[in-house]
């Protein structure tokens, strides 16, 4: 069924929002998709091994409607993935983004590590080089970001 829904996915894309595929399908499907599906599929795809179905749907820009933000994009067997120059630019939009969430989640967790009361020795020393470590990725991806918005 999940496959099945995948592959008929490939079909109705682009899109500008989850639900504007749930009604798409709907229509091809002859019955009812709900949003909490298209959500499952695309979250099965993303996790799928590269190449099982030919496809992903990159990480894209959040927010509101944008036609188009959706899409597929064509991944080979060893999980190369095939763009086209419209597609490179929709997924470094994606990719601001993704990047600003990372920014946000890791810098949050490290927070909540420095805030939590180990009981040994060893869980502070560990906890202490995971929160240096996770500040760094934090602020790489910050930078990243940062870059990758002066070049649009």
């Amino acid at each position: 069924m999940i496959r099945h829904l995948i592959n008929e996915m490939f079909r109705v894309l682009p899109a500008g929002s989850y639900q504007e595929i749930a009604d798409r399908l709907s229509i091809r499907l002859g019955r009812r998709v709900e949003r909490e599906e298209v959500a499952y599929a695309i979250a099965e795809l993303r996790l799928a091994p590269p190449g099982l179905y030919g496809w992903t749907m990159p990480h894209c820009k959040r927010g509101p409607y944008l036609p188009g933000r959706l899409f597929a994009m064509l991944v080979d067997e060893d999980g190369t993935r095939v763009l086209s120059d419209q597609d490179t630019d929709r997924l470094k939009t994606g990719l601001i983004g993704t990047l600003g969430h990372v920014h946000t989640i890791l810098g949050n967790a490290a927070e909540f590590l420095r805030a939590a009361h180990f009981k040994t020795e060893a869980q502070r020393r560990r906890a202490n080089g995971m929160i240096r470590r996770i500040t760094f990725v934090a602020e790489e991806a910050w930078e990243m970001r940062e870059d990758c918005r002066n070049e649009t």
